[in-house]
């Protein structure tokens, strides 16, 4: 079929770029001068300073992941932090996949000007997912010098797929005269896991032991070889995500936080 041909290279591209991401992260953590990981300082700030404020708003449109997702992640994120206690590792409440990210680190102010105009279409936007519900599959973790998440594939079997549900979204949303200006431009379905707020599991007397970088990166891969046996044997199921729900998310949401905004706010 035609759109059978269409699905499959929409997946293979999605599988490439994630490819690409991960080779590029490796070479940079097995580089000789490889300086650590990087800190994410505003996390690590909320962390410890309970009147730390991040100033940085953002409005994007959220889908959640299924219960056995969750326990998919909750497996993943205990085998990385008995490798890397100090790791940070995101909620299971706070899960979240990214479809469309309409702006970010913008100020409180900034932001309503995009809740104004966004409003009057979230009635039509909210439940486009659940009328043209796509899934989402194969999972691996994809890993970069500033955490990790669980990157997913479009389904390859299907005439209208996740790529097409973002496009539809986007479009809707541009419709309002809406500049969107997301962080990832690239084709991308994940969710973030966690995130480094300290590079002590990584060094040794204050320099980075590159030792324990690869032994990371082969935890990494372990992990994925574990994933793999899901989507490969007769757990396939389990690996599979449709994506049939979406939420207008705004505030200060960079790591699960905001609160959703409804049609009769």
């Amino acid at each position: 079929c035609t759109f059978t041909t269409k699905a499959h290279r929409i997946q293979t591209r999605y599988d490439d770029l994630r490819l690409q991401n991960m080779r590029r992260e490796r070479d940079k953590m097995l580089d000789p001068t490889f300086p650590g990981m990087f800190v994410d300082t505003v996390l690590r700030g909320l962390l410890e300073n309970p009147a730390f404020v991040d100033p940085r708003h953002a409005m994007t449109f959220w889908s959640r992941p299924p219960s056995h997702i969750k326990d998919i992640v909750k497996q993943v994120q205990e085998k990385l932090s008995e490798f890397c206690p100090k790791i940070w590792v995101a909620p299971l409440s706070a899960l979240h996949l990214s479809v469309v990210e309409v702006v970010h680190s913008i100020s409180a102010e900034e932001l309503s000007t995009y809740v104004s105009k966004i409003r009057p279409i979230l009635d039509e936007l909210i439940p486009m997912p659940g009328h043209f519900p796509t899934r989402l599959t194969k999972p691996i973790l994809l890993f970069s010098v500033a955490g990790l998440a669980l990157s997913f594939l479009p389904e390859d079997t299907e005439e209208y797929t996740y790529h097409h549900l973002r496009r539809d979204l986007f479009d809707m949303i541009s419709s309002t005269g809406v500049k969107l200006s997301p962080r990832y431009v690239a084709l991308t379905a994940h969710i973030t896991l966690a995130r480094f707020i300290s590079n002590d599991d990584f060094e040794n007397d204050g320099c980075v032991d590159h030792d324990r970088v690869q032994a990371w990166l082969s935890v990494i891969d372990n992990i994925n070889a574990w994933l793999k046996s899901f989507w490969e044997g007769e757990k396939s199921h389990l690996a599979e995500w449709s994506v049939d729900n979406v939420e207008c998310r705004v505030g200060t949401n960079w790591y699960g936080g905001g609160h959703s905004l409804n049609p009769d706010e």
